[in-house]
């Protein structure tokens, strides 16, 4: 792994494992905490996981936009800047809000995304669209939108 270790686990393994054990709890969760939540899970990621203080990295320029819209519900959440590759500009974790026979929500359709830095084959970067599934398998779509909330949302919104 060539990335920065805290910045990869937060994006690549923590949330994915959070959002895929209890999607609707994860989720109401951050809508009512939103970026305090997203920090604790940041800081707690680096003091457990991370041996060296100075691979730890602070939670500047995190956040979270929480999102329910046409029965999809999910949270977009965006990192530091991503330096190395696989580091993510952003994730997003979302499913289809459904009611079963007793009127119990849950989520179905789940994705856990993220826009990655990447490189072509000239060296030049771009962006790469993966993901995590719940069995913590990495996915991989190919090249992805601009590094831009709107392009990445939409993008991971037509997937559904």
């Amino acid at each position: 792994m060539s990335s920065r270790k805290h910045h990869y686990l937060v994006a690549h393994k923590v949330i994915p494992t959070l959002f895929f054990n209890d999607p609707i709890r994860f989720l109401t969760t951050i809508n009512e905490e939103g970026e305090e939540f997203f920090k604790r899970i940041w800081n707690y990621t680096g003091e457990k996981y991370v041996e060296n203080n100075e691979d730890r990295l602070p939670p500047n320029d995190l956040s979270v936009l929480p999102f329910n819209k046409d029965q999809i519900y999910g949270a977009l959440f965006k990192f530091p800047s991503a330096e190395l590759i696989p580091e993510a500009h952003m994730s997003c974790a979302f499913g289809k809000l459904q009611k079963d026979e007793s009127g119990v929500e849950k989520l179905e359709n789940c994705h856990y995304l993220t826009l990655e830095l990447g490189q072509d084959i000239y060296g030049s970067p771009k962006t790469v669209l993966c993901g995590w599934d719940k069995d913590d398998r990495h996915l991989n779509y190919g090249d992805g939108p601009e590094n831009k909330v709107e392009e990445f949302l939409k993008k991971c919104l037509s997937m559904i």
